[in-house]
């Protein structure tokens, strides 16, 4: 073995991961009754969870609200962060980072959801913090932009920015014109408002782009949809599923033509057409239990991202750590907890780093941004 060489300790033929549901004669040989701190690799193995270590000083003493990475259109990688209502950014280089406060006051309770679009010159990211809609153009920090619908949740979808979150109008989604992000829901600049009556006056959590459809989370049930770009093929919202819909809002994660999202019976997937839980018989689904444990304020607190590097879905339970699941054994590992609970996790997110690699990054409740892995 050559001086320096890294070995990892495996153990291989798990790839039936985590099982702490099912009775021990019913457990499978390559399963695992206990999977704390350890992860699944593409072949199968199990092995032990990387560390996570702080980027730089903490931003404030408050919580990491949520944070979001986007490419310039000279095409550098930018980081953005927010904690007790200022918003942070800083480029990925070496610990420990830089990190330059930008003028410009945003909500301090609310999680803000990003989105990078144009406005009608650039590409910029807006910032929805449940008030009026905000943007960062990489130089200038814009608050509460005029005639703007109040959102909370954005996304975008067929050349449009779509908002939802509005406590004025909860059953409601909110679109901009084409290519131009400052119209959202400003009809007279080709913006506008559709309300979502799939099922009834249902509230609308949260929205993600997936393939065709614009999909629209409900507490109980999702609709989606289709069209509403250059080529429109209908803009009238349509139910793909009354059964079941998502109590955490920022679970939803969407992987291409795959949306991954926390409801009251654990991890389910969907797509343009059906809905469907991750859990089987033979590999049961391990958030349940800790669920059903849960409060409304923790439900809020649930996080999830994707790993692109190790093709992992990370959710983070309050109280409880990080569960992974590897979306190509579709198999369970976790909880890790060591690092992930003290202080509470309170974002997950993902960027690159100097090698253009993809890594994830976690705020806290202490205001730390931390590299895991």
């Amino acid at each position: 073995m050559a001086a320096g060489e890294r070995v990892s300790d495996q153990q291989p033929s798990m790839d039936g991961g985590l099982n702490n549901v099912s009775d021990d004669i019913l457990l499978a040989p390559n399963q695992l009754r206990r999977a704390a701190n350890a992860r699944l690799t593409d072949y199968g193995a199990v092995t032990k969870r990387g560390g996570t270590q702080r980027v730089s000083a903490a931003l404030t003493g408050t919580s990491i609200l949520n944070g979001y990475t986007w490419r310039k259109d000279g095409g550098t990688q930018e980081l953005m962060a927010v904690s007790n209502g200022l918003l942070f950014t800083t480029t990925y280089g070496a610990f420990p980072l830089t990190w330059t406060t930008q003028t410009g006051a945003l909500s301090t309770t609310v999680a803000p959801s990003f989105a990078q679009f144009r406005d009608p010159s650039n590409d910029v990211v807006y910032v929805a913090d449940g008030g009026l809609l905000n943007k960062w153009d990489g130089t200038t920090f814009t608050t509460n932009i005029a005639n703007t619908a109040s959102v909370s949740t954005i996304v975008v979808h067929n050349q449009r920015l779509w908002g939802a979150g509005s406590t004025a109008f909860p059953d409601s989604i909110f679109y901009s014109a084409l290519n131009d992000g400052m119209s959202l829901g400003n009809g007279a600049n080709a913006g506008g408002q559709i309300v979502v009556r799939t099922f009834a006056d249902e509230t609308i959590l949260g929205l993600a782009s997936i393939n065709t459809s614009l999909m629209i989370f409900h507490r109980r049930g999702i609709s989606r949809l289709t069209g509403y770009g250059q080529d429109d093929i209908t803009v009238s919202p349509q139910g793909v599923t009354s059964d079941v819909g998502t109590i955490a809002k920022h679970s939803i994660v969407s992987i291409g033509n795959l949306g991954y999202f926390v409801s009251e019976r654990g991890l389910y997937m969907v797509n343009e057409a059906e809905v469907a839980s991750v859990g089987t018989v033979d590999k049961p689904d391990p958030i349940l239990a800790p669920i059903r444990a849960m409060s409304s304020t923790q439900f809020d607190a649930i996080r999830s991202t994707f790993n692109r590097s190790t093709r992992e879905l990370w959710i983070s339970l309050p109280g409880f750590g990080v569960y992974v699941y590897h979306t190509v054994l579709r198999s369970w590992s976790g909880p890790w907890d060591t690092g992930y609970l003290s202080p509470a996790t309170t974002t997950l997110f993902e960027t690159l780093n100097t090698a253009a690699l993809p890594v994830c990054l976690r705020g806290d409740a202490s205001g730390f941004i931390s590299l895991c892995d």
